[in-house]
């Protein structure tokens, strides 16, 4: 059986956010044929700890390093001045993890491994000693769309050259480290098509993410109409998620209340900033949860499910997981983006605010139609986005490569 050595700046535990969800089931559908090793970095000794537990259900050799990230601040500003200096992107810097270096060099030298996979771009310093052509990068998202749309909504006249500047330097770091590699995943046709244009000869796979239809799945039919929650579910922490609901709520939800009063936002998910819970202790039209073991309950709460999302790159998970809900979802098409969806028939789409809260209160002023949405919804990611057909897609890669 060949064998994988996956290397992650986190560990992807616990499954709180897109991105750990992506890596933790990525990585359990290549073990179903690939023996695959895991090497990861931590937060804390409790993540460490139950993530080592989660991975070891599938993972035969797992090393997480705990990393208080205050414990290592002065070396982490140092080694970011040395590399802006060489105007290599900060990002990359940053998430540097000498302990993870470490694990992973000595990964690699006692045992027999095959190919790489490197978790998002932060890794591929990790794999300087590694043969170029033998791993594989899961890109997540194209970081240079990320601080290149960014510093297009940015406020802070002092900030945006400088994300300007990032989107530069990672620009031409992501095609140099793509050019490197055995193939690169994306998870959108859209960031396919880009790298493409950029790059023609890259070997560039699109992977989408997925979610567990077992466990996101409708528990009434039609949808509930009865709710008076619009709900979004989001790591708050994520600079595009706090925008989305500061966004959603001050410019779409006034005019969404005018209309039908009863209506309120529900924000769920880790971290929220203090502005964002300031506007609700403001606001008895805005709920803010914070973090919660199971997202599924805060998505039975919704009538209508909202992806207000205005910059960042990748797919959401989010929508994939309200669409195996059943939920009607509506969306900004950067919210969507990735997604094999049509407009009016398993997701709405609005990029305005005006446009967003019309449709909004149409779809809350016709139950028939919210059903119809769900349904279709449900059907959308059962054909293509549960993990077992995302695992599928993934192991082909692998196993092109590794032939």
């Amino acid at each position: 059986m060949p064998s994988i050595l996956a290397v992650s700046e986190t560990v992807p535990w616990p499954t709180s956010s897109g991105g750990a969800i992506r890596t933790f089931h990525l990585l359990r559908q290549l073990s179903e044929e690939f023996d695959v090793g895991f090497v990861g970095g931590a937060t804390s000794n409790q993540q460490a700890t139950e993530g080592t537990a989660a991975l070891r259900e599938f993972c035969h050799h797992v090393e997480v390093v705990p990393n208080e990230r205050a414990s290592r601040r002065a070396a982490s500003i140092l080694n970011l001045s040395r590399t802006l200096l060489k105007n290599e992107p900060a990002f990359v810097a940053y998430h540097w993890n000498p302990g993870v270096d470490s694990a992973v060099q000595r990964a690699l030298s006692t045992a027999e491994y095959d190919l790489l996979h490197l978790d998002h771009l932060d890794t591929v310093p990790y794999a300087r000693n590694w043969p170029a052509g033998r791993f594989v990068i899961d890109t997540h998202n194209l970081l240079y769309q990320y601080f290149q749309r960014r510093s297009e909504l940015e406020s802070n006249p002092l900030l945006r050259p400088l994300m300007r500047a990032e989107a530069r330097r990672l620009f031409a770091y992501e095609l140099n480290t793509f050019r490197r590699a055995g193939s690169v995943i994306t998870c959108s046709e859209p960031e396919r098509e880009t790298l493409l244009r950029h790059a023609p000869n890259l070997s560039v796979f699109q992977v989408p993410n997925g979610v567990d239809c077992d466990h996101f799945r409708p528990v009434r039919n039609p949808p509930r109409s009865d709710s008076s929650h619009l709900v979004f579910v989001g790591n708050m922490a994520y600079e595009p998620n706090h925008d989305a609901a500061m966004y959603f709520a001050r410019q779409v939800l006034p005019q969404i209340v005018e209309r039908k009063p009863e209506m309120t936002f529900l924000v769920v998910g880790s971290d929220p900033k203090p502005e964002l819970l300031r506007l609700a202790a403001d606001r008895d039209d805005i709920e803010v949860t914070g973090f919660v073991e199971d997202v599924v309950p805060s998505f039975r709460e919704a009538t209508i499910f909202v992806v207000p999302i205005r910059f960042g790159s990748g797919t959401r998970l989010k929508v994939l997981e309200a669409f195996a809900m059943g939920l009607p979802v509506v969306s900004t098409s950067l919210g969507s983006e990735g997604i094999a969806y049509s407009d009016g028939r398993d997701i709405a789409i609005a990029d305005e605010p005006a446009r967003m809260a019309d449709i909004v209160c149409r779809l809350l002023d016709d139950p028939e139609r919210l059903a119809r949405m769900g349904a279709e919804a449900r059907q959308t990611v059962v054909q293509n986005y549960d993990w077992r057909v995302i695992g599928r897609q993934i192991r082909d890669v692998y196993r092109n490569l590794d032939a």
